[in-house]
């Protein structure tokens, strides 16, 4: 049977982990103008047409221009996000970006308890 040792049962228990792992980091896409008025603490994901994506801590409507705020290096700095160029934006969610770190560690030591095991007899 295939259960008969511990080094499948714990491969297939690590297996299982991963296959249920079903974690949305960002949200559905809301418009730049939702996320401008949101005041959120939440980054946001702006997929641009070509694909390109940028990583932003704020959207800001300034004078029907939208920029996205970064920092980078103490410095806030200012992008401009051109709207006819947006394909989508998401704001990430926070509860489920956690989450999905810390699975991240349990399944990095998972298989390396699981190498040991299969390996170090």
């Amino acid at each position: 049977m295939f259960f008969s040792t511990k080094k499948n049962l714990i491969f297939c228990l690590v297996l299982i982990t991963l296959l249920f792992q079903n974690c949305k980091t960002y949200q559905e896409s809301i418009s730049l103008n939702e996320a401008a008025i949101k005041k959120s603490e939440s980054l946001y994901k702006v997929t641009l047409l070509t694909g390109e994506e940028l990583i932003v801590e704020n959207i800001e409507l300034d004078n029907e221009m939208y920029f996205g705020t970064t920092i980078k290096e103490a410095k806030k700095e200012r992008i401009l996000i051109d709207k006819t160029k947006v394909k989508m934006v998401q704001e990430m969610n926070p509860k489920s970006s956690k989450s999905i770190n810390g699975t991240g560690i349990a399944v990095g030591i998972g298989s390396v308890v699981l190498a040991i095991l299969m390996f170090g007899s």
